[in-house]
């Protein structure tokens, strides 16, 4: 059996520099020149890697260590309205389709410390039948892991989705501007 050319060197820094598409195609659309992959070949290498939004964390801390900045959250739903059975697929609303359709919800967090400098620093993917939980539980997930890492941001930013004053008191963080959990 081969080695995959796919890495978690080579997956983090992908997660790193892209804003628009987490999917394996572009992935092999974008891998260097010297070691052409397939999409297939990131998919099977995903199947058994078992990333986690730490190994993310692990990559993104060295970049933005000791840097002010803002958090910034938001959600994208990977359309796999094709796909007759994918993991993680369901039903949901997507913005970019402006309907409902079968895909990926994956809820992410960039730090941004200027205009064009930006950092993905966490993700979760949305997937209610296994966890159980809402993008918004997500979302105040990576809030609170954000506090944990030590993360000391101006503000924090995100879709109105998430902007209930009840959903950021139940962080119960003492960032200026989210209350105090009460």
């Amino acid at each position: 059996m081969s080695k995959s050319k796919c890495s978690r060197n080579l997956y983090c820094a992908f997660l790193e520099v892209t804003s628009m598409r987490y999917s394996a195609v572009s992935l092999s659309e974008v891998a260097p020149g010297n070691m052409p992959i397939s999409h297939d070949s990131v998919t099977r290498w995903l199947a058994s890697a078992k990333v986690q939004s730490k190994d993310l964390w692990d990559v993104a801390k060295k970049e933005i260590e000791g840097r002010k900045g803002i958090p910034a959250f938001d959600d994208v739903v990977i359309n796999k309205s094709r796909s007759q059975k994918t993991e993680l697929v369901n039903w949901q609303y997507s913005g970019t389709e402006k309907g409902i359709v079968k895909g990926i919800g994956v809820v992410n967090a960039l730090w941004q410390t200027s205009k064009d400098d930006y950092t993905p620093i966490d993700y979760r993917i949305w997937n209610p039948p296994d966890d159980g939980k809402t993008k918004n539980d997500h979302f105040r997930d990576m809030l609170s892991s954000a506090k944990t890492r030590g993360l000391e941001p101006e503000m924090v930013v995100a879709d109105s989705w998430y902007s209930s004053l009840k959903k950021l008191k139940k962080c119960s963080f003492s960032w200026p501007g989210l209350g105090n959990g009460s």
